[in-house]
């Protein structure tokens, strides 16, 4: 059972008890701001506030004070920085949690911000982004996304080179106003996966600084991520890379958003695609020995989704396969027949039903891990989704998804004005063979 709690000042807790018995909570506090709520000038501001969390507290001057305070009782701690939202992950000792969570209140509400450490971590910042840029799928996803999310807050990446001209372009009071603003209990959500009781729970939150900090107004609508969404224009996004071994291949279709209920029928589609059974491993490995690397994924925001495909191959076998006399066809042609496939026939009642199975089967495995409660009732919670716990999803929406079900939701988002291909490839791209290939998804 999940149970919440919002204080006077704003601050949620989403509570739900561990299903093991091993003595450890996991919490996870969620600051209702990402990179998705910049505007031009100070992109790049929530991920190097993460940062600066990090850097000490005025009660614990140095960020080595405040680490050592995790390290000595072997707390696990981290931090990400989303479009959406900004997440402090937090493991530790069930006898720990009191003096744990005043730590993160403290960290979270009272960083210190010193001005040598803004101006080192801005170049810490620029060397990660220097060393993503490196990172060709991350780099094609970002390229793909100003397409899937056109015109709206999440057609941006989170952090890129480009938002830093230099290692100064950010500025100290920029940064430290915007912390200031959105670093508020009323801004936040702690999620928490305890053998502790609720109560327990709560009454070591009312020690922390989450509580004693008074009541204050909510971020103004217009520090709020715009959601409408345009038409996609442009279905086709080339990435020449001379150093790259292999070509990366990206097949997708924007598809419902985060609150849809279609997206359990997709999830479904999904797990018939992948695994060692699915159809991606057995088109692309066992019968033509194209690829190594097949896999469809899903991603969700507020105003859109991404269903994808996305395969790695030899750069000689994208379109043509030489070496298979019978048949020639290369991976693009193959996967363009796949896809057709389940436009026109959708998918068999056998294929469903050991989907089924791995589904339910994979969220008894995923059930063990706090890390995954946590996050998931977090991210609900942010969203402001009353919807059933992690626990009760496949019971809830998933055992009665017939065949017919999935072939609508296929027909309805895998269509030409949906679609977008990425390719990441050594040598000159066949442009205009590949984007014919395509054409068939416009009848």
């Amino acid at each position: 059972m999940i149970k919440r709690h919002t204080f006077e000042n704003g601050f949620q807790v989403v509570y739900q008890k561990s299903e093991q018995s091993i003595p450890l909570t996991c919490i996870h506090v969620f600051c209702n701001v990402g990179s998705a709520f910049e505007i031009d000038g100070i992109r790049g501001a929530s991920h190097l506030v993460e940062h600066m969390c990090f850097k000490g507290t005025h009660s614990r001057m140095k960020a080595r004070n405040l680490l050592m305070q995790y390290n000595k009782i072997g707390a696990s701690f981290n931090a990400y920085t989303e479009k959406r939202f900004t997440t402090y992950t937090l493991t530790c000792d069930d006898n720990h949690v009191e003096n744990c969570t005043k730590l993160l209140s403290d960290m979270l509400l009272h960083s210190s911000f010193p001005k040598n450490e803004f101006a080192k971590e801005q170049h810490v910042v620029v060397e990660e982004n220097i060393k993503t840029k490196d990172n060709d799928e991350y780099m094609l996803e970002k390229s793909l996304d100003t397409q899937y999310f056109r015109g709206s807050s999440y057609d941006h990446p989170i952090d890129i080179i480009d938002y830093h001209p230099s290692a100064t372009y950010l500025k100290y009071d920029d940064i430290y106003q915007w912390y200031k603003w959105f670093y508020r209990p009323c801004n936040m959500v702690l999620s928490v996966i305890s053998n502790l009781s609720f109560d327990a729970i709560l009454k070591s939150i009312r020690q922390s600084e989450f509580i004693i900090q008074r009541p204050v107004s909510v971020a103004p609508l217009h520090l709020y991520p715009t959601l409408p969404i345009q038409p996609i224009t442009e279905h086709f996004i080339y990435r020449k890379k001379s150093s790259i071994a292999a070509t990366i291949l990206h097949v997708g279709f924007r598809i419902c958003d985060f609150y849809n209920k279609d997206k359990y029928v997709i999830q479904l589609l999904k797990h018939i695609l992948n695994g060692f059974s699915g159809r991606l491993f057995t088109t692309f490995r066992t019968t033509h020995g194209l690829t190594y690397h097949s896999s469809a994924s899903t991603q969700y925001y507020e105003n859109a989704g991404i269903f994808c495909i996305e395969l790695k191959t030899d750069p000689t076998k994208l379109i043509y396969n030489t070496t298979n006399k019978k048949d020639g066809r290369g991976v693009i042609p193959i996967l363009v027949e796949l896809i057709g496939n389940l436009i026109q026939h959708g998918v068999t009642q056998h294929e469903l039903e050991v989907a089924k199975g791995n589904c339910k089967g994979k969220t008894l495995l995923n059930i063990q891990s706090m890390d995954i409660l946590a996050e998931y009732n977090g991210i609900h919670a942010v969203l402001g989704s009353n919807d059933v716990n992690f626990i009760k999803v496949y019971d809830t929406y998933i055992a009665q998804i017939t065949c017919k079900q999935i072939h609508s939701a296929i027909r309805k988002y895998m269509t030409y004005d949906r679609l977008m291909v990425g390719i990441v490839h050594k040598d000159a791209i066949p442009k205009n063979k590949i984007e014919s290939l395509f054409q068939h998804f416009n009848r």
